[in-house]
Order: structure tokens, then sequence, then C-alpha cells
């Protein structure tokens, strides 16, 4: 599958019922769309330039214009400028933002909410991540091409992917295909896959995370941005989704399955029960080579609770 609906956009509100890169491998399984969330001092620019070319200027809210450098920041309030020139911003939550040739931004009031202390610095001192199980690719159950990615084999990964190459051969993978040809990285990937599943992937877990309306779940972090595509439950997107809001509603949420066309989207919670089942499978052939354990490795005994929102 070349790209994904973005089928977590919607706008159920106006319904009328309204890892270090190292270790990114061991989730892959389980993870499709990562989350990350950092804090900064409290002190910090709303934006600090990590790289700059050309033509780029910030305009004070004063009306005063100084060139941005790299590693420069920018204050709420000001404007950034590109004339023929670009620019990287890494914001002070986190988030990265690119600006091309002859854009304008202004940062009207970017900051990290909550008292200034150290709040910051305690959460930076045991950092965090959520998946978000939307915008899935060729994990979580979107499919244009005919193939079944819940059957995927756990180490033969390209395999799976001769429908998505229109019968042409497969897919190159060569970093995973060449990690697990490795013995001992191999029984520490099937050690941690065994650990996702006991732990978090899962059907009843995911349905826990990602809650109902009104509820404090993942569904509500994510619903109000995804609201925004659409101004009606059944209109077009503004974005070119293919998904109204009703149906990421229902899907997303009430995990209801969606077609269109070749375009075919399972519930997360079905397509995470099929994909558990199937990785049993393949895990309990995989052991009589590999017993539990033969990656020497000593996971968590849980999963840390997502932390409360603020």
């Amino acid at each position: 599958m070349s790209r994904t609906p973005e089928q977590l956009s919607g706008r159920h509100s106006q319904r009328s019922r309204s890892v270090t890169p190292a270790r990114w491998l061991r989730h892959a399984l389980s993870m499709a769309a990562l989350c990350a969330v950092n804090g900064l001092a409290w002190s910090a620019p709303a934006a600090t330039a990590l790289f700059t070319s050309g033509d780029v200027r910030v305009v004070s809210a004063k009306g005063l214009v100084r060139e941005l450098k790299t590693d420069e920041g920018v204050e709420s309030g000001e404007t950034v400028q590109t004339g023929k020139g670009r620019v990287q911003l890494r914001m002070v939550d986190g988030a990265m933002m690119a600006l091309g040739e002859r854009t304008v931004l202004r940062l009207d009031d970017y900051h990290l909410a909550g008292p200034a202390g150290d709040d910051e610095r305690g959460f930076m001192s045991s950092p965090y991540f959520t998946f978000i199980p939307w915008d899935y690719d060729n994990s979580f159950g979107i499919d244009y091409f005919g193939t079944d990615w819940q059957y995927t084999d756990l180490l033969d990964w390209p395999a799976n992917t001769r429908a998505y190459r229109g019968g042409r051969g497969v897919s190159r993978i060569p970093l995973v295909t060449n990690l697990l040809a490795n013995r001992d990285f191999r029984a520490y990937y099937l050690d941690h896959v065994e650990y996702l599943l006991d732990t978090g992937f899962s059907p009843e877990a995911f349905a826990a995370l990602i809650g109902d309306d009104g509820d404090d779940g993942l569904w509500q972090r994510v619903s109000q941005a995804a609201y925004l595509e659409s101004a009606t439950p059944n209109g077009a997107p503004f974005t070119g989704r293919q998904w109204t809001n009703d149906e990421v509603w229902r899907s997303g949420c009430r995990q209801k399955e969606l077609r269109h066309g070749n375009a075919h989207v399972y519930g997360i919670v079905r397509y995470v029960r099929m994909r558990r089942d199937r990785a049993r499978e393949q895990l309990a052939r995989l052991r009589r080579d590999l017993p539990a354990g033969a990656g020497g490795a000593d996971f968590p005994a849980a999963l840390e609770p997502l932390p409360t929102r603020a």
C-alpha cells in the first residue's frame, strides 16, 4: 500500500448523535503511529531553527526584522518569513516544522501548558511515548491491494508484499531482512514480540486505550484534531480524505468495517485480534528453534499506564 487514507480524521462532534532508533523494530508488530511528546525548559523559545538556508527572516511583534540563523530561537508573537530560502523548526513541544520558499508562519501563542517550575524537568527525567492506532499504513487493517496484512510472516516481511507491488516481485526491506537474519537478534525480537502479545497487543488492551465518546482515552485525544477536516458529518473533507466524518467515527471509535471501492478498513480491535491470533500461531512454530527466553532479555512485567492528561 503506497499511502494511508488518514482514517483518524473526522468530525463526530457535528454528528446528530453528535525509542531510540536501534530499538524501533521491537515495536513494529504492535504499533503503527508514534506520538512522541517532549518537554523542554519553561523559558525555552516557541521554536528553534535547526537548519536555515537562504533568505529566512523573523519579524517581531513590534515590526523589527532580523535574519534567522541556525540554533536561534523564535518567540511567541513573532513571524517567520522565507523568501528564496527554507528553514527547519523544532517547536517547544518537540514537534517539527519545515518551511519552504515564500512562506509565512506566525506564532501567536505557542508554549507548553502548565505552571513554570519543576514539572517539565521532572517530565524529561522520565519521558514517555504513546502509540496512536490510527493512520495505520500496512499494519493496522487498511488495504488497497488485496493483501491480508494481518497474516504477514513475523520473520519474512517482504513475502506478503507481492500484491502490493502488482505481482512484480516483492518489496526490498534490507534493514529488517538483515537484522532478522542474525540469530541472536532474531531470538531477542521474538521474545519481545511475545512480551507485546502478553501485555499490550490484544483486542482488550486496544479497546481500553481507544475508549469511547466521553472517555479520557486515545479517541478523545485525537478526535478534536480529526474533526477539523470537514464541517459536516457526511460532507467531503477539505483535505481530500476519502472518508467522511461519520465513517471515521464509526470505524475509529465504534470499530465498524469500511469499504470504498478497493479500499478496505477493518475496525482496529478486529484487526488486532486477527493479527494477534496469527502471530501466536507463528510463534508456536518458531519456538521449536528458538525457545522462549533465548534472547536473554528481561522486559518489564507490565506496560506503564497512559499518563493522565493535564
